[in-house]
């Protein structure tokens, strides 16, 4: 009976060459280093993907953020302000820490794509929860029906659109993971050994 070893070949020839030390991102805190410019296919448009996921999280936690001051506004409770502020910072710095570890995963070190995979699974999981619920400062589909129940339209735009923005992210999701999955399996070569 034949036994097959898996071996991460080093590095393929088209991998890029970058200057992790320079840290350029996210603009004014600038603690990581990222520059799509950098990259070539097939690296550039995976990791445009991942990006796009992250950026999606951010458009929904500030449109959250707006969301909790327009209903502080007309009368809700205005710890819901506190609440957004604390889902952007914690929300999105997950979200950020997860697509950072993919996209250096990809092109410097792919041991670290087993905890990206596990930790975006995890994070997809907790969009669809937030698109669902009306907690902690979430406006989810349970919060667009109350808000609907109440006659309030404008209100039930907004938690509406915060509700979608959680729900594609969670979708995509499923999608980033799967190609990160095949990028590295189609690195991986097989070896033959007795």
């Amino acid at each position: 009976m034949q036994k097959y070893q898996a071996a991460i070949i080093g590095k393929k020839s088209n991998q890029p060459d970058i200057n992790w030390t320079d840290f350029n991102w996210p603009p004014i805190i600038k603690i990581f280093h990222f520059d799509l410019s950098e990259l070539q296919d097939p690296y550039k448009s995976l990791v445009r993907l991942l990006y796009i996921s992250y950026l999606l999280i951010f458009g929904t936690t500030c449109l959250n953020l707006l969301d909790s001051f327009i209903q502080a506004g007309v009368g809700y409770p205005k710890i819901r302000i506190l609440y957004g502020f604390l889902n952007i910072f914690i929300f999105n710095g997950i979200q950020m820490y997860i697509f950072y570890r993919g996209y250096k995963g990809l092109c410097a070190d792919q041991s670290l794509l087993k905890w990206y995979k596990i930790l975006h699974l995890v994070a997809g999981i907790l969009w669809l929860i937030v698109s669902i619920i009306d907690a902690l400062g979430w406006n989810g589909f349970v919060r667009a029906a109350y808000f609907g129940d109440q006659g309030e339209g404008g209100l039930v735009f907004l938690s509406i659109m915060e509700s979608l923005g959680f729900l594609f992210s969670f979708i995509l999701t499923p999608v980033c993971i799967y190609k990160v999955h095949t990028f590295v399996f189609d690195t991986i070569e097989i070896t033959d050994k007795l």
